[in-house]
């Protein structure tokens, strides 16, 4: 059960993310309604070096979007190359 000023949030973790997060990580997380994907960051404890991007729904996403119930939100380090 959800507990009221809550939203259950989706993540989808790549690469090395996913190592980070472990076996053992739910899939899902609650986060108080307001939250931003910053505070997700937060609750998931990213390491304040490490970079990483968020798409939310599938759209790239700032730390500033805030999430809402049943987001699905996917976690990924910046690529590049050339």
């Amino acid at each position: 059960m959800i507990a009221l000023g809550s939203a259950r949030i989706k993540i989808v973790a790549y690469g090395k993310i996913r190592l980070y997060l472990g076996e053992n990580f739910n899939d899902e997380v609650l986060v108080e309604d307001g939250s931003s994907v910053r505070d997700l960051f937060e609750i998931l404890e990213k390491p304040e070096k490490e970079i990483w991007m968020a798409n939310v729904n599938g759209l790239l996403a700032n730390e500033k979007r805030i999430l809402n119930d049943g987001d699905e939100v996917s976690i990924f380090e910046p690529v590049g190359g050339g």
